[in-house]
């Protein structure tokens, strides 16, 4: 006859320790693997990131003074885009120059203002200004979908930054509530689902925070936190100034997240 017993077990001590993971050598990494000769937009960005991250990328990151260069020129050859478009990068690839130097804040003010200027009397170039939000003119709902529907079937991806197109476009998206009421052809024009306008972008582009900080938001509005620390990860890998950027939000809100959950992160 079997009978009932009680024991009692005291545990002591229990905390939580730092140890180092007994990975073999030679390892490749699986981000790596899953990048190397895909196809799909994600990865393709992913690798390009890859490859800017260690020195190697397929289009070295043009300076400052190329970038200004280049303005000038399409300005003299009367594409007006193209010098909205070349200023964006310069914002984008230099942001924290500009903000940072007077200097260069003044040259870079001197030398694109007066073509800036020139450029937006272009009815093309006003477009993706108003687009991109550069006018600095709220828009109402009827003024989204047509500046959406300009972005998804004017093909600029042979143009200087002309890719920038997807970022932008992914980001009237996001901050649009009557998406559901747009032509169906406007979304249909482009990459789905929306986060791999940011991927499109990134593959031309890789050098800019800004885009990653984007396309990790978009993941984490789909509650994909795995891949929103990705893009943020390799944005801050990139980018060595992006603290500088709105990046920045992103290391105040994990220094949040360290101190009210210290077992957790």
């Amino acid at each position: 006859m079997l009978k009932k017993r009680r024991e009692t077990l005291i545990v002591s001590n229990v905390r939580r320790v730092v140890v180092a993971y007994p990975l073999p050598a030679g390892l490749t990494s699986d981000l790596r693997a899953q990048a190397s000769g895909a196809d799909d937009l994600k990865q393709k960005g992913v690798a390009e990131a890859i490859r800017a991250i260690e020195g190697r990328p397929s289009t070295p990151k043009p300076s400052l003074d190329d970038l200004l260069a280049a303005a000038k020129r399409a300005a003299a050859d009367g594409r007006q885009l193209d010098v909205l478009l070349l200023f964006i990068q310069v914002t984008q690839d230099y942001g924290p120059k500009l903000m940072t130097s007077g200097d260069v804040r003044k040259t870079v003010g001197d030398e694109v203002r007066p073509l800036l200027q020139r450029a937006y009397q272009d009815p093309e170039t006003a477009h993706f200004a108003l687009a991109s939000g550069l006018s600095g003119k709220p828009m109402t709902p009827s003024e989204r979908q047509a500046a959406a529907s300009f972005l998804a079937h004017d093909n600029l991806d042979d143009r200087p930054y002309g890719t920038f197109r997807y970022v932008t476009f992914a980001n009237l998206v996001r901050g649009s509530s009557d998406v559901a009421q747009w032509g169906p052809s406007i979304l249909k024009s482009m990459p789905s689902p929306l986060v791999e306008n940011y991927w499109v972008h990134i593959a031309a582009h890789p050098w800019s925070s800004l885009t990653y900080k984007d396309a990790g938001d978009a993941y984490l509005q789909t509650f994909d936190a795995s891949d929103a620390w990705l893009a943020y990860d390799l944005g801050r890998e990139v980018d060595k100034d992006w603290r500088l950027g709105t990046m920045q939000a992103l290391s105040t809100f994990e220094d949040q997240m360290r101190s009210a959950q210290p077992n957790f992160f």
